[in-house]
């Protein structure tokens, strides 16, 4: 069921965000460049990433609601999109076997049918904002994506509207409930040189079998690169990175994602946060 209802916005994009912070004294005087949708939505192979145009929040962002169904449980609801106590969807989940066809009429296997394996690519770093540090603007580096599945849970997620979820003062955006295919994989993200060294669990996300999405959020680094020296430290206000996520698209041949962040600007008691691309990866993936 897909069926679209108010929701609270939660992020902000940085090209947002770096309008405000012209107002609170960054002398750079720009707006992020807009980025192009997805590469940083998208998840690829070796094909060159597309350098970014922007910094709104586009594609593979989604996810990181979609992720929120409970696994193992075939019988309790998982619930997504809580605002303000109540959540606007009430997920189902049911699982699978791998080559038992899901509602969708495609089974887990059959996602998984040319998206798992290693794809050889560039990652490649966003050249905005103006406070991202000149060593770091357009940097390339070469990455090793690993999609696995090793008997992860694959589950049917019946999605439908909750019925006591109240908008009232939910004052923009919207959130559908859209029944799924979910499988537990895993995702090595890896470049040559051990700047990002990750290797985590994820959820791959589906509503046709010919494209898959995930967004996890890397809770700590594991690579060598040290997340204070992303941003000039001479920056007005300061720019400190908070939360990072890897995301990608699975399509046909083609791969390609993003590194998200969220940043805050400024101090605790004045700060604020916006959320964009960091860098890309692999292919631009239509969508």
């Amino acid at each position: 069921m897909k069926i679209s209802i108010h929701t609270r916005v939660l992020t902000i994009s940085l090209a947002a965000l770096m309008a405000c912070t012209a107002d609170k004294g960054d002398d750079s005087g720009e707006s992020a460049s807009e980025a192009n949708t997805d590469s940083a939505s998208s998840a690829e192979t070796d094909a060159e990433p597309t350098e970014p145009q922007s910094t709104q929040i586009v594609g593979d962002t989604d996810e990181v609601e979609t992720e929120g169904a409970e696994t193992g449980d075939t019988t309790g609801d998982a619930d997504t999109g809580e605002v303000g106590g109540e959540p606007q969807c009430v997920d189902t989940p049911t699982v699978l076997a791998a080559d038992e066809s899901s509602p969708l009429g495609f089974s887990g296997e059959e996602l998984l049918l040319g998206k798992v394996g290693v794809r050889a690519t560039i990652l490649k770093f966003a050249g905005e904002p103006t406070t991202l540090r000149d060593e770091i603007k357009g940097l390339e580096l070469p990455l090793s994506v690993e999609l696995r599945h090793e008997a992860g849970e694959i589950r049917w997620v019946d999605s439908e509207p909750n019925p006591n979820y109240d908008d009232q003062g939910n004052e923009s955006g919207l959130q559908e409930c859209t029944d799924r295919l979910e499988i537990d994989v895993k995702l090595d993200f890896v470049t040559a040189e051990g700047e990002l060294d990750e290797h985590v669990d994820a959820v791959l996300v589906a509503t046709e079998v010919e494209t898959a999405t995930l967004q996890v959020e890397v809770e700590q680094l594991t690579g060598s690169l040290d997340l204070t020296q992303i941003y000039k430290a001479d920056a007005d206000p300061q720019w400190q990175i908070t939360r990072v996520y890897l995301g990608g698209t699975w399509t046909g041949e083609l791969a390609g994602g993003s590194v998200m962040h969220e940043v805050i600007v400024g101090d605790d008691e004045e700060g604020f946060a916006g959320f964009g691309p960091l860098a890309f990866w692999g292919d631009e993936v239509p969508f």
